[in-house]
């Protein structure tokens, strides 16, 4: 699919043919994961963080400005889609992350907004105050991903919080509104409470731990590549702190870079004659590439 912004580019999406690089049929991403911040607070044996230049701890932070551009785009391009904020650090421990919240509201009243975080501002008796000041901001729901030890802590005092906030264990409680899926808004004011991914991983499909492109120290790199399917590359699309765009949100050391949002659009790398040929060989199974 050529690199085009015009609407002859975004054929695919509009008809049930097959993209003629990848054999089958291609949409726009209905999954965006933007990372407000690069660097953790905690240092999980099982992920890639300690890779990250600045190590644990090393912040890097999305600006307003650059979060403008991002938003500005997406209103353009898919603006009722999902938006993650998570990836390879801790976006509440952006000191803006309240007004990047209120920033992509603003230029995206449809999108459906989930914020990811390990709680680390929710401890002390201050996990109220947070939630309110997240949904408040604009996001629809939160997944609280507790870990030992402030799991002892956390896991508790979020089936304490008020009645007005719906709270859900995410490995227990059945419920009807996936947060995987784009529900258009219908689902929000609710928190996902997640047990340590440590001790829980596998038991549900969309929770399982991997290397992260080989980068998590104490997770098995096969000797061969898988040569199986991926179907990240198309329905989700990645962007970095700083503008940058990866091919996949496992890609922690940024690898396999597409391009940048302040040079190019998200529309054009979307479409673009890289993710298109990633896609073919992911299609196919062909995972012989490092990052993979």
């Amino acid at each position: 699919m050529p690199a085009s912004k015009t609407k002859k580019s975004k054929a695919p999406a509009k008809t049930k043919g097959a993209h003629p690089a990848v054999g089958t049929v291609l949409t726009p991403p209905w999954c965006v994961q933007v990372e407000f911040t690069e660097g953790c607070s905690r240092e999980c044996s099982f992920c890639a963080v300690p890779v990250l230049k600045g190590g644990v701890g090393g912040y890097k932070f999305m600006t307003l400005e650059t979060a403008e551009i991002l938003f500005k785009q997406f209103a353009d391009f898919i603006p009722d889609k999902r938006f993650e904020l998570g990836m390879r650090g801790e976006p509440t421990m952006n000191p803006k992350y309240l007004k990047l919240i209120e920033l992509f509201r603003r230029y995206l009243p449809k999108a459906q907004l989930m914020l990811v975080t390990n709680g680390v501002r929710m401890r002390k008796g201050k996990m109220e105050k947070v939630v309110r000041d997240v949904f408040a901001a604009g996001a629809d729901f939160i997944m609280l991903d507790t870990y030992y030890p402030e799991r002892e802590e956390l896991f508790p005092a979020a089936f304490e919080l008020p009645k007005d906030i719906t709270v859900i264990d995410f490995y227990r409680d059945e419920y009807k509104l996936n947060p995987w899926y784009n529900n258009h808004r219908k689902l929000n004011n609710t928190v996902f409470v997640l047990d340590d991914l440590s001790k829980m991983s596998g038991i549900k499909r969309t929770k399982i731990l991997n290397n992260h492109c080989g980068n998590a120290a104490d997770q098995p790199t096969p000797q061969e590549p898988m040569m199986k399917k991926c179907v990240l590359p198309f329905r989700q699309f990645v962007v970095h702190w700083d503008g940058v765009v990866d091919f996949c949100c496992n890609d922690f050391g940024r690898d396999l870079v597409i391009g940048d949002i302040r040079k190019r659009t998200v529309e054009d790398m979307w479409w673009g004659k890289e993710m298109t040929a990633i896609r073919a060989m992911l299609r196919h199974g062909d995972r012989r590439f490092a990052h993979c």
